[in-house]
């Protein structure tokens, strides 16, 4: 796997090129500070992935990947950046990144990042992914109906549809019902579950219904994410 670095500070290159250069089948292509250079490089060693730094100087790393892919290049980007907030990431996701590590993420961190992308998958700094279902968690469970919500809590508590039924004196086919309703795309996120009656339970709960139920869908959410990696133990909640 051929690696090319671009970053606009010196030091990091020669940090980050030290650190994929120990790794076995991982070669060391070219590294560039600014995008003229990246694009040069790209060009010359037509790499299979690209590590950037989303802000290089007074030019973005998105443009890089904007121009290198509209130039046929198939070479996978990961974004390495120091920046958490929501803006940046709504940009690299419309730019269609492979992988957004931040700068703070540890060397083995990078790595298993690295190999994920070059096999075909995602990677999302867990930090990035928390602040995105903590800035949603307030709306998760607005377009349900009060119904849908008991439903929701009692799903987050465990309990398989027959069990729902029972607690609130439905049919197992209106339980089905409102499941379906609720496991649909929702705030970003697609939502799916695929293995019926599962049970779920929260470590970690609100005292407030209101709060469990988006607990639960949070919890849903990330149970859903097959084609991201995460480190469960980031989060707030966990599955048991």
């Amino acid at each position: 796997m051929k690696i090319v670095i671009v970053d606009d500070h010196p030091l990091v290159r020669k940090g980050l090129a030290a650190v994929i250069s120990m790794q076995p089948n991982v070669q060391f292509a070219g590294e560039a500070q600014n995008q003229q250079e990246a694009l040069v490089v790209i060009e010359e060693t037509d790499p299979d992935l690209v590590l950037l730094d989303l802000k290089l100087a007074d030019e973005s790393g998105l443009d890089i990947i904007k121009i290198a892919r509209g130039r046929g290049f198939k070479s996978k980007f990961i974004l390495l950046t120091s920046s958490t907030t929501r803006e940046d990431f709504l940009k690299a996701e419309e730019a269609s990144v492979d992988g957004y590590v931040l700068k703070e993420a540890l060397p083995e961190e990078l790595i298993y990042a690295i190999h994920l992308v070059n096999k075909g998958r995602k990677y999302y700094d867990p930090a990035i992914l928390e602040n995105k279902l903590r800035e949603d968690a307030g709306n998760l469970t607005d377009d349900l109906t009060p119904k849908e919500k008991e439903v929701l809590v009692e799903l987050g508590q465990g309990a398989c549809n027959r069990e729902i039924a029972s607690r609130l004196f439905i049919s197992e086919f209106t339980v089905k019902k409102h499941v379906s309703q609720i496991l649909v795309p929702s705030c970003g996120w697609r939502i799916v579950r695929r293995q019926r009656c599962m049970p779920m339970r929260l470590v970690w709960r609100s005292t407030s219904q209101e709060h469990l139920a988006c607990d639960t869908l949070k919890a849903m959410a990330m149970e859903s994410m097959s084609d991201w990696t995460v480190r469960p133990s980031s989060f707030p909640v966990q599955f048991i």
